[in-house]
């Protein structure tokens, strides 16, 4: 018997390395793509990680105002289909609640 599977976005493929505590993290929609992704970027991880064995992998989904990635040093916060690609840069998040708030008030 098959489990339903209820999620079909993007998920979190965490891939842990013996002996070292960070694991190294990979957006994908499926172990398919996860997996070519790590191979894709495995020449450029740090050499402790290419010198380990990885021995675990676990996946998860991002959670809405929770979730958070750097990227290109800005942090960005996952939103889900609130923007095309779930992500939003953590300052446009605030300025778009704090406009949603102002507007919100003058509607009393």
């Amino acid at each position: 018997m098959e489990l339903p599977i209820f999620y079909y976005g993007i998920k979190f493929y965490k891939y842990y390395f013996e002996g070292l505590k960070k694991p190294i993290t990979i957006e994908a929609y499926n172990k398919k793509e996860a997996r070519i992704k790590l191979n894709q970027i495995v020449d450029k991880l740090p050499e402790e990680y290419r010198q380990r064995k990885p021995y675990g992998e676990t996946i998860t989904r991002p959670l809405k105002g929770i979730s958070e990635k750097m990227m290109n040093g800005k942090k960005y916060i996952w939103v889900g289909e609130k923007s095309p690609n779930g992500w939003f840069e953590e300052n446009e998040l605030k300025a778009k609640i704090k406009e949603y708030e102002r507007s919100t008030k003058r509607g009393k």
